[in-house]
């Protein structure tokens, strides 16, 4: 199997504001470690190519994704569904994604992002080398199920594919790990890759060779890190625990006797629920922040006698409501969303990517209907908000029935969990038989 792979810095010279947070204080207000841009380009040698993009930022719009695929397709004759597009979700990067009070985006940013996407797609497609492929997975026991409902499903596997030269040494990595890359909490004000940064650092550092290390989230809608921190050394402190995991996985791994590359993709609609439900929702949350649920209103105000957090929150909704009333009048509300499902197979091994949060519980569902084991990519291809599992649903809670509000939609419908599970089932089932 012929490998490239490279890497460049994304880090932005100027005070941006940061994504992921609505209670966060703006702008940025400095650089702790470096966010970079990482490039994956493979030839099978049983056929079929694949160039894999992967940052340190939250999410990339669906336009974004579109423009920058279609750019690929022009220069390098790369198909969609030979395209990944994928984000480490981390919540301490400049916003690339128009979230409602959750950071701003910078035009400059994000054009800035998509010359270095191009740039180290060049260079990992002009600089590629025969590898041995090899994969392994371990058990990573490190995240928790955020809700603490009935519901509570926890997916411990960390699975990972190497590329080593001739002499040995690794040339690339491809490790996934499913948690929300939020250990770095909303107080924190200084640009970095927080634990997913750290991992790819240490894992780079750790093995012969320095490879290049794409560290993709999983699906992670409901798996928080074991602690919220502004402690870097805590932060450094777990990614290198996962790094070393990681590392054993590839220690103990095989090499994978189909060196084939396959993939496919579809657009599939994402229903979204009618602007009278949607807005009940809305009023219910604006009402809780104000008061009514004394919870709500106590996690808002927690360590914040300023008010500031849960006056943020309420503006938030205020401002959704602006946007959903014009969109209203201009027939523009959006009823559904189209989200990029891909599913990619190397040596045997499949890779389902989300344009979107996922629960981890979809893993081992759509393992079962394919009937071949998977892993699942998180923030890939697009973003298109919580999709989540009837359970899930049926709770209630942040991700169902409050996420929508930031991200300037109509909620999404429910059934989402179980269209994605579906499709991804049948897409894989078009990859053709495994190893």
């Amino acid at each position: 199997m012929l490998v490239g792979a490279a890497q460049v810095d994304i880090t932005p010279t100027g005070t941006p504001e940061l994504s992921g947070y609505a209670g966060r204080v703006q702008p940025a207000a400095g650089v702790h470690d470096p966010i970079l841009a990482r490039a994956l380009a493979l030839q099978g040698g049983g056929g079929g190519r694949l160039l894999w993009l992967h940052a340190d930022v939250l999410c990339f719009r669906n336009e974004f994704v579109d423009e920058l695929k279609g750019a690929l397709l022009a220069r390098d004759g790369l198909a969609r569904e030979e395209v990944v597009i994928s984000a480490t979700h981390t919540h301490s990067a400049p916003t690339t994604m128009p979230l409602i009070n959750a950071g701003e985006p910078e035009p400059e940013f994000e054009a800035m992002l998509a010359r270095r996407l191009l740039d180290v797609a060049a260079a990992a497609l002009a600089d590629m080398h025969e590898a041995t492929a090899v994969a392994g997975e371990t058990e990573a026991a490190v995240a928790i199920d955020r809700r603490a409902r009935p519901s509570a499903h926890v997916d411990t596997r960390l699975s990972a594919i190497g590329w080593r030269r001739e002499d040995g040494s690794w040339a690339a990595v491809l490790a996934n790990l499913p948690m929300h890359n939020t250990m770095l909490n909303y107080d924190n004000r200084l640009i970095s890759g927080d634990v997913a940064g750290a991992a790819a650092r240490r894992l780079e550092q750790n093995l012969p060779g320095r490879p290049v290390v794409l560290w993709t989230n999983g699906a992670a809608a409901n798996l928080n890190p074991p602690a919220k921190t502004t402690d870097f050394a805590k932060v450094e402190a777990l990614g290198e625990q996962v790094a070393r995991a990681a590392a054993a996985a590839l220690d103990g791994a095989r090499p994978l006797a189909d060196e084939r590359i396959r993939s496919a993709s579809e657009i599939i609609p994402i229903a979204l629920e009618d602007l009278a439900t949607s807005r009940r929702y809305a009023d219910q949350y604006l009402a809780d922040l104000e008061g009514r649920n004394p919870k709500v209103k106590a996690i808002a105000d927690f360590d914040d006698p300023t008010g500031y957090i849960r006056n943020r929150l309420v503006e938030g909704v205020r401002r959704w409501e602006a946007l959903m009333d014009q969109q209203a009048a201009s027939g523009t509300l959006p009823r559904t969303l189209p989200m990029e499902l891909q599913a990619v197979e190397v040596g045997g091994r499949v890779l389902v990517c989300v344009g979107g949060e996922v629960f981890s519980r979809i893993r081992g569902e759509i393992a079962a209907g394919a009937g071949r084991e998977v892993s699942i990519v998180g923030y890939a291809n697009g973003y298109n908000g919580y999709l989540c599992p009837p359970e899930a649903v049926a709770e209630g809670g942040y991700e169902p029935d409050m996420s929508f509000i930031y991200g300037g939609i109509p909620r999404v419908a429910p059934g989402a969990h179980e269209r994605v599970r579906d499709a991804a089932v049948e897409l894989v089932g078009s990859l053709g038989a495994g190893e």
